[in-house]
């Protein structure tokens, strides 16, 4: 019995056993007073009925012993052997209905909906009252019935029969009962276990997403030097082989940078944690430089690189997050080169509706590549697949990109949209409502030469080649520089009384870091107007909302293009001056 109960994968499997196991146990016990009965009283045919149910049970006994995971079948067996019973005891009785009778109709009844299911409970407790309706119907009719008992077993048996009855009646109760509160005990331990492995979950994405942050801000820090190196050289009218060179290295910073952003971008998506930055964007500035970006990526394949951009949007200012937008263009077009080997990869933006609020712009990759069969084209935006088993070993790629830009599109309130044929190449398109917006932008216009005469400019930063990098660059727009290396020194020259233009701080520095310093500079009485530009390498929501809630009043992106930076330190200089000949004339 002890092997039969391990076996049972629950409660409610052990409870049917049991239950069909007191039902057999305590009916040889019955049956051994009716066979006594039967032999002091020579009643014959009750003997040999008695035997023949000895023998049954025995068989059954020994079946659901052997055979545990027959249950049901040996459930169905007992309950029939029941049934006979009770049909036969009515009719051999002198159709009498007595007690016994009675006890045997619940015990048919309960066995089949515990030991069975709903269904067959209800069919065979229909099949178990029955004989009982019959037996009153025909009474009443035919026959001139006072009602009344007839014991087949004289006393004690009958009493024995009636107290093992209620036994096994009360016993079968209380196994079912107890494998119902053993299966809520098991339950309740279940929903402990799984809010332990929900909880470990969450702690482990949210290690996984502080470790992606964090191998950003490290990978990200020494690219800035490379490609805000590799911009100075070029800015430097280098020999045309060098320039060659330089922009094969710019190329190739730009394009690792990417991939860090990928993965990044997908923890977040995947996270949840993203919004959508609202600022004016001139979109045909913006789908410029994200075409002037890759033209060297399609010159390398000898791939006309085209762009198409509706006349009615050639200065259109929107209401948009530029970095999100320019992750899908840069993903599609990126993808549309990669995976063509000759022809044209064309981009183009098309107004589709325009109202006094609004503009509906439809944006359109084509590329004339190897294209996408029909069964592959819902899968490529699926995260870490690729269109062919052999695309990562020909083309490389972590088969995150289309899986970001369905992802981002969907804060755009938009779905990526494909039509591709095999050897053909693909057409990716999709359609973005923007709020319009009056304001304008200066656009930024690429010079060898950038002057900042007269700013003075604080950097805060600890990386020590990053540091160089500034210096380098900033010498050269005529600035007048001071570097600290973390946060406490800045309030130290502050009451000392010195000032600056604007601060560029680095967040994450020694003893004080940038957030923290410019709390304690938005508190000093003459330094809380100073103009203070962030620099991040990392590009989550949290950092920019931190950002802003310090009092920063804008940021830029480590690894940064030096015009990026030099467009931002120049609107400051121009409202200084502004702000300078307004109260000179107020004072005149």
């Amino acid at each position: 019995m002890k092997k039969v109960f391990t076996k049972m994968p629950d409660s409610f499997s052990a409870a049917r056993i049991k239950i069909i196991l007191t039902i057999l146990i305590l009916s040889y016990v019955k049956l051994a007073v009716v066979i006594a009965d039967s032999l002091i009283k020579h009643h014959s045919f009750q003997l040999t009925r008695a035997i023949i149910i000895l023998v049954t049970y025995t068989g059954l006994l020994k079946w659901l012993l052997y055979r545990p995971s027959h249950i049901r079948t040996i459930a169905h067996l007992l309950i029939i052997t029941g049934l006979l019973i009770i049909w036969g005891n009515p009719i051999l009785n002198h159709k009498n209905v007595n007690v016994v009778l009675l006890q045997m109709i619940f015990m048919v009844s309960l066995s089949s909906f515990y030991l069975l299911d709903k269904k067959f409970g209800v069919i065979y407790s229909v099949l178990a009252a029955l004989p009982i309706f019959l037996i009153v119907v025909l009474k009443t009719k035919l026959y001139d019935y006072s009602g009344g008992f007839r014991e087949e077993i004289g006393s004690p048996g009958v009493e024995i029969l009636i107290f093992f009855n209620f036994v096994t009646l009360f016993y079968s109760h209380y196994l079912f009962y107890q494998a119902i509160q053993l299966n809520m005990e098991e339950k309740a331990e279940l929903n402990s276990k799984l809010k332990d492995a929900v909880e470990e979950a969450n702690k482990l994405a949210l290690s996984k997403s502080d470790f992606l942050s964090v191998m950003s801000h490290e990978l990200r820090t020494p690219l800035n030097t490379v490609l805000g190196s590799t911009s100075m050289l070029l800015n430097n009218d280098p020999k045309e082989s060098q320039k060659e060179d330089l922009r094969a290295l710019k190329f190739s910073t730009n394009n690792l940078l990417n991939l860090i952003n990928d993965i990044l971008e997908f923890n977040r998506t995947e996270s949840d944690k993203m919004e959508l930055e609202i600022i004016p964007v001139n979109l045909s500035e913006t789908m410029y430089d994200i075409f002037s970006g890759l033209k060297f990526a399609a010159n390398e394949k000898k791939l006309e690189l085209i762009l198409n951009i509706d006349p009615e949007l050639s200065q259109q200012v929107v209401l948009s997050d530029p970095t999100r937008l320019t992750q899908v263009i840069y993903n599609l077009l990126w993808n549309a080169i990669k995976f063509t080997d000759k022809g044209s990869v064309t981009l183009s933006l098309s107004q589709l509706e325009n109202t006094e609020k609004e503009v509906k712009v439809r944006f359109l990759i084509s590329d004339t590549g190897i294209g996408i069969n029909e069964d592959r084209q819902e899968a490529i935006f699926e995260p870490f697949t690729q269109a062919y088993s052999n695309t990562t070993r020909h083309f490389g790629g972590t088969g995150l990109g289309l899986a970001i830009v369905k992802r981002l599109l969907l804060l755009f309130n938009s779905n990526i949209h494909l039509k591709s044929c095999p050897d053909k190449g693909s057409d990716f398109f999709f359609d973005i409502v923007f709020d319009r917006t009056e304001l304008t932008l200066n656009p930024i216009t690429p010079q060898l030469e950038f002057d900042l005469q007269g700013m003075k400019i604080l950097i805060a930063e600890d990386n020590e080649m990053n540091t160089l990098l500034m210096k380098k660059l900033l010498s050269k727009w005529n600035t007048e520089c001071e570097y600290v290396g973390n946060g406490s020194v800045i309030l130290d020259l502050f009451n000392k009384g010195l000032y600056y233009d604007v601060i560029l701080m680095d967040l994450n520095m020694p003893v004080m870091d940038g957030i923290e310093a410019t709390k304690a500079i938005r508190k000093m009485e003459n330094h809380m107007g100073i103009q203070i530009i962030a620099l991040t390498a990392s590009v989550s929501d949290e950092i920019r909302v931190k950002i802003h809630e310090a009092g920063m009043n804008d940021y830029v992106y480590k690894p940064f293009e030096p015009a990026v930076l030099y467009q931002k330190l120049q609107l400051i200089q121009s409202n200084n001056v502004r702000a300078a000949r307004s109260i000179n004339t107020a004072i005149s």
